[in-house]
């Protein structure tokens, strides 16, 4: 009877998933299509430009050449030397004369060089000239492509806000049948999105300005966070304005909301003051959609209270595949090859997945985990419904009931929610790296430390696990607790690793090392030097 119960729960708990999956594929198709047309910027490509006035550097140099190389001197003409009258070819005083001649040839052969001297200087200032004259053309190309972005992003927020007016009224008189649907759908998927902040998908848009950082913290990773924020303020030394998000007073106190105010252009908000909690009920990792979702900026990186920078995270912005999609993801260790729970969950309702999709790890089966989301970079106005879609894979029902029973947390909802919603996105194509230093003890030599990420242009930015060797302990008591960082390996797939996954082992295969750059290992140190004499996160004993 019991066993009964249990196959008819599970039943009906997949019969609820199912219909709220049809609800959302039926809405974002909706979505998708009506708005098509307006997202002019989604594509993002960089225009390309064929300068017209090129030069053609060759006819200046041999003009002035040819005329140097006609211009005849006639040394027969009369000369003086002294007070005495000699003609070139006269014979008195031949030696005399041979030598002036001599004096004379070397003369018209100094200015002969001087004369080439002065043309090549001449000819390198209008090559300068030249090329000064280019760059500025570049310049105002730019100029130009970012003015043309800035406008088509204006004319897609102005649509989107116009378009989307209809899914918050109540009088359905004017609308046609398909978005009378629409409407029913998008408040029943989203119920708790409205009446709190946002009345209205136009006042989320124009409640969002610029970049920033968000990070969701509460007291127990406060000393972490706050030594997040010395960095990138006092070390990387970033203008990029920080939100902290918490859940609720008890969540982070107030006493700590304050420390964390004395930084400058650090914000503190309760995401429970965005939403309807009673609906959505966020916490724990599912807060971190939300929080982008929420957040005052419009391009927003999303980071973990725990993750350490080596580079300004705005580079971040400058990755092509950003650019393109507005998103940046990153992939995680590629470990438990084969099919597995979340693989077979995923392709039974999964029916035609984007291209990136399919060339995912996690969708050929070749690693349990995808994406490591201790940073996660979205433009969010330019992809609200994979955004969405991702906020609703973390309500609590959807995700307690059907999505964290298949998958880690919330790392794999944000590319699943903008397959989705038939939004491209980009992830990072340099795989997980590993940082930390050598270590040996009884089961052999080992590389132990945290998981990062480096970028296409060869800088290692960030690493997810902070200064600290064991993050989870309660308590840090000495310099002891800090890590010694010194090198990082990029995940080759061939890599064993132990038990915890907290070491590479290194006895039985090799394993390739990348030093730190001197950069790099000096702002770390930096880092480190600042930890010691301020003690953000270990104890002042």
């Amino acid at each position: 009877m019991y066993k009964l119960k249990q196959r008819i729960k599970r039943i009906f708990t997949i019969i609820i998933f199912l219909i709220i999956l049809g609800f959302s594929i039926l809405s974002i198709y909706y979505y998708y299509n009506i708005y098509d047309e307006l997202i002019t910027v989604r594509t993002h490509k960089k225009s390309k430009y064929i300068f017209k006035d090129s030069k053609d550097y060759s006819s200046l140099n041999n003009k002035d050449n040819g005329n140097i190389e006609n211009n005849e001197i006639n040394y027969d003409n009369e000369i003086n030397y002294g007070n005495e009258s000699i003609k070139g070819n006269e014979s008195i005083k031949g030696n005399e004369n041979n030598y002036d001649n001599e004096n004379i040839d070397n003369e018209n052969i100094d200015n002969e060089n001087i004369d080439n001297e002065n043309i090549d200087n001449e000819n390198i200032d209008n090559e300068n000239i030249d090329n000064e004259n280019i760059d500025n053309e570049n310049i105002d190309n730019e100029n130009i492509d970012n003015e043309n972005n800035i406008n088509n992003e204006k004319q897609y927020k102005k649509s989107l806000t116009e378009e989307s007016s209809f899914l918050i009224g109540q009088n359905f008189t004017n609308l046609d049948a398909e978005r009378v649907n629409l409407n029913i759908i998008h408040q029943a998927l989203y119920p708790w999105l409205y009446n709190f902040r946002f009345q209205s998908i136009a006042d989320l848009v124009k409640s969002s300005h610029g970049r920033g950082i968000v990070i969701c913290v509460g007291n127990s990773y406060f000393k972490l966070v706050r030594s997040t924020i010395d960095t990138f303020r006092n070390v990387l030394h970033t203008d990029l304005p920080i939100e902290i998000f918490y859940i609720g007073d008890e969540d982070l106190s107030e006493d700590n909301r304050k420390i964390l105010k004395e930084y400058k252009d650090v914000y503190i908000e309760d995401i429970t003051t965005y939403f309807d909690n009673e609906k959505v009920n966020i916490g724990g990792w599912a807060v971190k959609p939300f929080a982008i979702l929420a957040s005052r900026f419009e391009e927003v990186i999303l980071i973990d209270a725990d993750v350490i920078y080596l580079h300004e995270p705005a580079l971040l912005f400058d990755d092509p595949g950003y650019k393109q999609t507005g998103t940046l993801f990153f992939q995680d260790r590629t470990i438990s090859p084969g099919p597995h729970p979340g693989s077979k969950w995923l392709k039974s309702w999964m029916i035609d997945p984007l291209p990136e999709t399919r060339n995912l790890r996690f969708w050929k089966e070749e690693t349990i985990h995808e994406m490591e989301s201790s940073t996660v970079v979205i433009h969010k106005i330019r992809n609200i419904l994979g955004l969405l879609t991702v906020c609703k894979l973390n309500e609590k029902v959807m995700r307690n009931d059907v999505v964290y029973k298949y998958v880690y947390g919330d790392k794999e909802t944000f590319w699943m929610g903008f397959d989705m919603a038939r939004e491209h996105y980009h992830v990072n194509p340099i795989p997980c790296s590993y940082i930390g230093n050598r270590e040996k003890d009884d089961e052999g030599k080992k590389f132990c430390g945290h998981i990062g990420h480096s970028l296409s242009n060869g800088k290692f930015m960030f690493w997810n696990g902070h200064l600290i060797k064991d993050k989870n302990k309660s308590s840090f008591n000495d310099e002891r607790s800090l890590i010694h960082f010194d090198s990082y390996y990029i995940d080759d797939n061939i890599g064993e690793w132990n038990s915890d996954l907290t070491c590479l082992k290194m006895d039985k295969k090799p394993v390739k090392l990348i030093p730190l750059s001197e950069d790099e290992s000096n702002t770390l140190n930096t880092i480190l030097s600042r930890e010691k004499k301020y003690h953000f996160i270990i104890s002042n004993n």
